[in-house]
């Protein structure tokens, strides 16, 4: 269900930045597929980062 909703407001993001920025559709797809990206690479180093933490915890733990 969320990920509808996503694609929906993906969709629509698309159509606003071609109608009402005036962009062709090869800008308005080459914006969005770097907005996508971006936004998948920012989940994936929040879950890099979260493994890290946990290894650090870890390694702390066997310091002591």
């Amino acid at each position: 269900m969320v990920r509808l909703i996503v694609n929906i407001l993906i969709i629509g993001f698309w159509f606003l930045m071609v109608k009402m920025f005036s962009l062709g559709k090869e800008a308005a797809t080459i914006l969005l597929f770097i907005f996508c990206f971006a936004t998948y690479m920012d989940k994936r180093l929040s879950e890099l980062n979260e493994k890290i933490d946990k290894l650090n915890d870890k390694i702390n733990e066997l310091r002591k």
